[in-house]
């Protein structure tokens, strides 16, 4: 409260800083006064930085990473945060994106949302690469000479210090980010992947595999099975992001990700996320693919006579995704919890009232493959949408009802 009273004085950050400066100087008495004092220091720097007063944090932080034998990672991740802030405050003004902050780096780690991450049509995202360079398109030659020039005593502190923080046991996750776009914006592309490797090989997160792939989807764009693999491990690790998901299913409509491992990751997604409109469409459009590939997959089996007459049966009711090893009972778990989680009457309901037409279609149309056509979802969805005289979209879910994949039914007879 007394600090909330204080904020509206004039001379507030004064007032503080005295407040700090009487308190540090009582604790030096006591017996762990000088640890007591670094905390207080630290807390100081941590009160200026997201005020954006970094020289005024750095006044302290620099004091607490003097001493190298008793560094922490955390005092290494704040004084390269703030010397990163130092050395960014000085590049010119048009070179800079406005609204970075020390917060934006400590925050973005999660990058879960697509917003934070939206593509450049030029390179990098600029969640990657936080920068205005107009020669980037005029010149690149005399825009990566500038870069060079810009990496000044602040910038090699910076990277010093937040490699430390990366590094040190147990690594620090917030430092990867700020790490990564310093080094991108010193032209040190092949170390930003180094460092990407090994957070890969450490961290149990999303983010550097997510990071790894977009900087191999703009500087080793053929190396695709690569960036596939490092999405679908984000994916693994964060089942919510939106992010990788929807680069999987670019990758895929591009032809160059099977749609079987398309199903398991979408269906790996839906299990943590209630699904946005265009997850449902490309999951029914998966089942539609893997219905229609059937009859060639049971050929494939008589010619090569390697099942048993059963077996064969059995894989030309369903594709062998859903019965190879574990997957049966993965998928009949599956089932029969979607059903309460996507397809309840409660939930139907209120898709119906909202007016989400688009969305009662796709997840209709997966309802069926998954369930069949008598499933009450897709009965409901059906009515609903002959009400409204949706023809194209009638004629859409018949489709997928008519090559219904009765997936439940399936499994249970598999």
């Amino acid at each position: 409260m007394e600090l909330e009273r204080l904020r509206r004085e004039k001379n507030y950050h004064s007032l503080i800083k005295a407040t700090y400066e009487i308190w540090m100087g009582k604790v030096s008495w006591h017996k762990k006064g000088r640890m007591k004092k670094k905390l207080l220091q630290l807390e100081l720097a941590l009160f200026y930085l997201p005020q954006g007063k970094f020289a005024e944090a750095h006044c302290y932080t620099k004091f607490l990473v003097s001493d190298e034998s008793e560094q922490a990672p955390s005092i290494n991740l704040i004084h390269g945060l703030v010397l990163y802030q130092l050395w960014y405050a000085d590049l010119p003004e048009e070179m800079q994106i406005k609204g970075l902050d020390v917060q934006t780096s400590l925050d973005a780690h999660g990058m879960s949302s697509v917003d934070l991450c939206q593509e450049s049509d030029k390179g990098l995202d600029k969640i990657l690469l936080p920068i205005h360079l107009k020669l980037l398109v005029e010149d690149p030659v005399q825009s990566v000479l500038l870069y060079r020039k810009l990496a000044n005593e602040n910038y090699r502190e910076a990277v010093k210090h937040l490699h430390l923080a990366l590094h040190s046991t147990p690594p620090l996750l917030a430092a990867l980010l700020p790490l990564i776009q310093l080094l991108l914006l010193g032209d040190r592309v092949h170390e930003a992947i180094m460092e990407l490797d090994y957070s890969c090989s450490v961290l149990d997160s999303a983010l550097p595999f997510r990071l790894k792939a977009r900087l191999l989807q703009c500087f080793h764009r053929d190396q695709i099975t690569l960036i596939s693999s490092c999405y679908q491990n984000a994916l693994v690790r964060d089942p919510t992001c939106n992010y990788s998901m929807e680069r999987l299913i670019k990758i895929h409509k591009s032809g160059n990700y099977s749609t079987l491992c398309l199903v398991e990751m979408l269906a790996m997604h839906l299990d943590a996320v209630d699904g946005k409109c265009g997850i449902w469409e490309e999951l029914a459009s998966c089942f539609l693919q893997l219905q229609r590939a059937m009859p060639s997959d049971y050929e494939d089996h008589v010619s090569t006579n390697v099942e048993a007459v059963k077996d064969i049966s059995s894989c030309y009711r369903i594709p062998r995704i859903f019965i190879d090893g574990e997957a049966v009972d993965s998928w009949m778990i599956r089932c029969r919890w979607w059903a309460s989680r996507h397809f309840c009457k409660r939930i139907l309901l209120f898709e119906i009232q909202s007016g989400e037409q688009m969305l009662l279609q796709f997840k209709a149309a997966c309802a069926a493959h998954l369930y069949g056509p008598n499933f009450e979802y897709v009965s409901a969805v059906v009515n609903s949408l002959q009400q409204q005289g949706n023809a194209e979209q009638i004629s859409y879910l018949r489709l997928h009802i008519k090559n219904s994949l009765k997936l439940a039914e399936n499994l249970l007879a598999s």
